[in-house]
């Protein structure tokens, strides 16, 4: 029992692609084949589940294996479509191979494409694989494990590690839910001679170099988004049902991608002090700070072992740091945000099992779940108090978050985001309570409540995660995490974005209500600490 228990702590867990994708290492063509022919190789395991196949589903291992998360069982033309969503990131001065672009054509075209198996999508992808594939699979996963790098001389006293991968970590609720999806059959079982005639017209148009003779690059160019993260316009997706309240299913104008002006004149000095040391408090870990919207007070989490207690800090008159438990149950309590009037505390948790979003007094007596069944999380509250922004797991795709408003008088839940793949970030309201700011993907949106538009950037750092965005209280400023990327700052007026702290690990950011400062959680001093940017 104990070796057993050994071996599985020794066995690193592995890498999702996503994870991958979003740091500055780029594959070479021969890595995206080699990718995709040890998925090919690798058993599929678990109840089938009919899900569109997403960067986030496929699995880079220490040992060379490629996997897919449990239940996936994807058509060919979708793993095709994978290969061609990663070559869309190689760079490469001599062009694709004609014979692996008319592969990567066919998937694209999924309606003709004619290869009936992983095994044959294997041995058409063979001109093109290193010798062997299972060592280019450990090669990229061992150059995720390289040091970082120092970090530039405006920050001398900081050498960053990156947080844990994969990228969603444990005190942000963003961890997938299992897939517990009816079995479902596969739809295509092609005869004996079709799968032969198919397989022998695919390889040989792979040897001799297909009849497709475009530039991959020239492709690329031709579609901003590749197709293995399309999403459906959100005008024609449908949502699925919701147990708890009413859902006001919601007709959004597709948003428009504001091009980036020249930088704004930055009211952030990137002057990094520490709030609360985790060491202070006893605990493992300190993340997630948030504001009284009066005062000087602090909220977060500390996190001791399986365990997570809300906690407030205050600073006294002689500037002694004073700390005071709220919530400290057993249970995993997470995101602590306070009302606005300062009487009552939003936050999730996982005390009845599935983790929800609940609401308590200040003083953290008389806590109630208001989410109702169903994985929730990340409350914020709107300025005026009667409502709660909050992330909810899709029923049939636990792996999808998006965002929902819940009324705090009635009771009724409204989704605001109807995407099908992907997780939305924050929830963080304008001082209008009219506007709600968010990211999805590499895209930050502004959604106007009330017209149901929104208005999208894309990512400074093209195809780079967007995470925990938070609204200045004067409206001008978002203050953002490109992953593993620091701080970045975006004027809302004007559409400019700027680097204003290369800290990779900064994330899950708070406005004082002055607007004078930043809080954040961040590991740039070892071990996982509160830290504030001050405005000059």
């Amino acid at each position: 029992m104990d070796v057993a228990l050994l071996l599985a702590v020794a066995v690193p867990d592995p890498v999702s692609l996503t994870d991958l994708l979003s740091t500055p290492i780029t594959p070479t063509v021969r890595d995206a084949v080699a990718l995709i022919v040890q998925l090919a190789h690798s058993p599929q395991t678990g109840r089938p589940n009919r899900q569109r196949l997403d960067a986030s589903h496929v699995l880079l291992h220490a040992d060379g294996a490629v996997t897919l998360s449990p239940g996936l069982y994807p058509p060919v033309w979708e793993v095709a479509g994978l290969l061609d969503y990663l070559l869309g990131r190689v760079e490469t001065a001599s062009g694709m191979p004609r014979g692996l672009v008319a592969i990567v054509e066919a998937g694209r075209r999924h309606t003709g494409f004619t290869i009936p198996t992983l095994s044959a999508l294997s041995a058409a992808l063979a001109p093109f694989r290193p010798p062997d594939p299972a060592d280019a699979v450990r090669a990229l996963v061992g150059r995720l494990d390289a040091p970082a790098a120092v970090a530039p001389a405006s920050e001398p006293e900081i050498v960053p590690d990156p947080p844990p991968l994969p990228v969603v970590r444990e005190p942000v609720p963003h961890e997938p839910a299992p897939v517990d999806a009816e079995t479902l059959p596969r739809s295509w079982r092609p005869s004996t001679w079709h799968m032969t005639a198919a397989f022998v017209a695919v390889v040989i148009a792979a040897i001799l170099g297909g009849a497709v003779g475009r530039s991959r690059h020239a492709s690329e160019a031709a579609r901003d988004v590749p197709a293995i993260r399309q999403t459906p316009p959100a005008e024609t997706a449908t949502p699925p049902s919701v147990t708890p309240g009413t859902e006001t299913p919601t007709k959004v104008t597709p948003a428009t991608v504001t091009p980036i002006a020249s930088p704004p004149a930055s009211p952030i000095v990137p002057r990094p002090a520490r709030l609360v040391d985790h060491r202070a408090v006893h605990a493992d870990g300190v993340f997630s700070p948030s504001f009284a919207a009066h005062g000087s007070a602090v909220f977060f989490h500390a996190k001791e072992g399986g365990e997570s207690a809300l906690k407030r800090a205050d600073t006294s008159d002689d500037g002694e740091l004073q700390v005071a438990t709220i919530v400290d149950d057993g249970a995993r309590n997470y995101h602590v945000q306070v009302s606005p009037d300062g009487g009552s505390i939003a936050f999730d948790s996982d005390r009845d099992g599935e983790r929800g979003v609940y609401v308590a007094k200040a003083n953290g007596t008389g806590v109630q779940r208001v989410s109702g069944p169903g994985y929730a999380a990340v409350p914020t509250w709107s300025p005026d108090g009667r409502r709660l922004a909050l992330l909810r797991a899709e029923p049939d795709r636990p792996a999808v978050w998006n965002l929902w408003l819940l009324d705090r008088d009635t009771g009724k839940q409204t989704r605001v985001t109807t995407f099908r793949s992907g997780q939305v970030w924050g929830g963080t309201w304008f001082a209008d309570g009219k506007r709600i700011a968010y990211s999805h993907e590499d895209r930050l949106s502004i959604h106007d409540l009330a017209t149901n538009t929104s208005r999208e950037f894309a990512s400074p750092l093209r195809g780079r995660l967007i995470r925990t965005p938070a609204v200045s209280p004067d409206g001008r400023w978002i203050v953002f995490q490109v992953y593993r990327d620091g701080a970045w700052l975006l004027d809302v007026e004007r559409g400019a974005m700027q680097r204003v702290l290369q800290d990779p690990s900064a994330e899950e950011f708070a406005w004082s209500p002055d607007g004078r400062r930043v809080a954040y959680h961040s590991q740039r001093s070892g071990g996982w600490n509160l830290w504030t940017m001050a405005a000059p």
